[in-house]
């Protein structure tokens, strides 16, 4: 009884081997673009102000910020953030990834106390009585336009309501 023959056929350009190199080539071309941060192309410029309540510095509030598409497109950009100091200023930055600054362009802008808790999903309902901001601050209505020089007079002056 005889071994059955072992064959191998040629190798032509439409064989998997041939493709190989030329696959590794394409995914070291596309490493190379993401690499280069051609993922996103949206500006990003400085933002930083000053939150007041009734004319106070509104220390500790959160300042959330999202474009918003001038298209209608579903992703805008990515969003801001930041903390104010006892002095009502605050400057933000990017939530991903992490550096100064927000993207050029309109967006809308939520301001919470961090002492305020909220019902989960819903930041526009203060979980305990009502909270010392007014509702324009987490309703969703202020906005904020960074021009592509950036600003650092987004300011932000509340009134509560509360005066005598």
């Amino acid at each position: 009884m005889t071994s059955p023959a072992r064959f191998a056929p040629p190798r032509h350009a439409g064989s998997k081997a041939a493709a190989r190199p030329a696959t590794l080539a394409g995914a070291a071309g596309l490493l190379a673009l993401v690499a280069a941060g051609c993922g996103d192309s949206r500006s990003v410029a400085p933002v930083s102000g000053v939150v007041t309540l009734d004319g106070a510095p509104l220390a500790g509030a959160r300042v959330n910020t999202q474009p918003i598409s001038p298209t209608d497109a579903p992703d805008a950009g990515v969003g801001s953030f930041a903390v104010t100091d006892d002095t009502g200023h605050y400057e933000l930055e990017l939530v991903s990834p992490p550096r100064p600054g927000a993207v050029v362009g309109t967006h809308v802008v939520r301001i919470k106390k961090l002492n305020d808790r909220y019902v989960a999903g819903r930041e526009d309902a203060p979980l305990r009585g009502p909270s010392q901001l007014p509702a324009e601050a987490f309703d969703g209505s202020l906005r904020l336009t960074v021009p592509a020089e950036g600003t650092d007079q987004a300011d932000f002056a509340l009134e509560s309501g509360r005066r005598p």
